[in-house]
This record gives structure tokens, sequence and C-alpha cells, in this order.
């Protein structure tokens, strides 16, 4: 079988509440510190590449990533025979 990299973009909604003087302010605090956000709800989600890969590919491609450590398990494999 064939590994299949695939790349998308996601869209996320946040909303938050800062309580300040003036708009500019809020603004400004939300760009240039950690604010915690109140909400977050998934909007879209685009594919923007996809490529067929060797193993070897693969195995180039996840090091650095946040799931390296988790090595093959990063392969979803297609159950065909599942109901």
């Amino acid at each position: 079988m064939q590994i299949y990299k695939i790349e998308t973009v996601s869209l996320f909604k946040h909303v938050y509440f800062i309580e300040a003087k003036e708009l500019s302010h809020a603004l400004d605090e939300l760009l240039t510190t950690q604010v915690e956000e109140t909400d977050q709800i998934h909007l879209d989600e685009t594919i923007f590449s996809t490529k067929a890969i060797s193993l070897k590919e693969f195995k180039e491609s996840i090091v650095g990533a946040a799931n390296e450590h988790m090595g093959m398990n990063n392969i979803h494999i297609i159950d065909y025979e599942r109901d």
C-alpha cells in the first residue's frame, strides 16, 4: 500500500473577553500576551497539498514533528474490512 502525505489548514473561531479602557488596548493585549480564550469553534479544514511518499520520505518528514515519538503510529491505515 502507498503512504500519502496530506497537508491541510484549519480555520478556527476564537472568542475572548477583555476588559480595557479602549478597543485598541484590548487588541494589543490579545496580540502581545497570552489571553485565555473563552470558546473555540472549528469552522473548516482545507486540503492544500497531497503527495504519494516513500517510507523513507515519511521517516524524514516526521523528524522534529510534535508526534515524532509515535513513529509508524503516525500513519493512519484504512481498514477496508470494517463494517
